[in-house]
């Protein structure tokens, strides 16, 4: 997945010293935005229709929620590699 890429690069950076190839950060306010569109549409989505797909509906709020953390994740460890002393 998306931010699970993410974190491979970040942890692999953290770990090796290297420069992720990637902009974590860029793309960790990219999952935010995307945590925050799916929030809203679902919301608009059981503002219409309350009886339906509760359920399925917490559900994939609580799954966006999680790969939002997961891209919190790995800008911290991008930020830890950058501290880190060389190898």
């Amino acid at each position: 997945s998306f931010a699970q890429a993410r974190f491979e690069a970040a942890s692999r950076a953290f770990l090796t010293g290297e420069t992720p190839e990637i902009d974590i950060a860029k793309q960790d306010q990219d999952i935010n935005v995307g945590e925050r569109l799916v929030r809203r549409l679902v919301l608009e989505h059981l503002a219409l229709n309350p009886q339906q797909d509760l359920p399925a509906s917490l559900a994939l709020i609580s799954i966006i929620h999680d790969v939002e953390r997961i891209g919190d994740y790995a800008k911290s460890l991008s930020e830890l590699a950058l501290l880190r002393p060389p190898v």
